[in-house]
């Protein structure tokens, strides 16, 4: 097998077994903003919990462990679907690391 039709088959492995959820890409692209905005939801939570119900602290606490959660089971889904694809390309004789497959699946790997 020549190094191109190796790279062909580790690209045709890629895209047939990965997915993912694109929220913990999403997360990763808009670090800032949902800093920023976490902030100030916090603050105004804690403005309006302070004049009006405590439930306005409760529900920003539920949205910012709810997102941290969705993020996290996205993150490791990423792990399990590259475990697998190593795996397939490891039954198929092709032994190569995480960063290996990476570089070679740069151009088409999601942004």
């Amino acid at each position: 097998m020549t190094q191109e039709e190796l790279n062909n088959r580790i690209k045709e492995v890629f895209n047939e077994y990965y997915w993912d959820l694109g929220i913990f890409r999403w997360a990763n692209r808009n670090k800032n903003t949902i800093k920023a905005s976490f902030v100030a939801a916090l603050i105004l939570a804690l403005y309006w919990s302070y004049i009006y119900s405590p439930w306005f602290i409760a529900v920003w606490a539920f949205a910012f462990i709810g997102i941290i959660t969705i993020v996290g089971i996205d993150h490791f889904i990423i792990g399990l679907r590259f475990k697998k694809i190593l795996n397939k390309l490891k039954e198929e004789g092709i032994v190569i690391g995480l960063r290996t497959m990476l570089h070679k699946c740069d151009d088409i790997l999601p942004k």
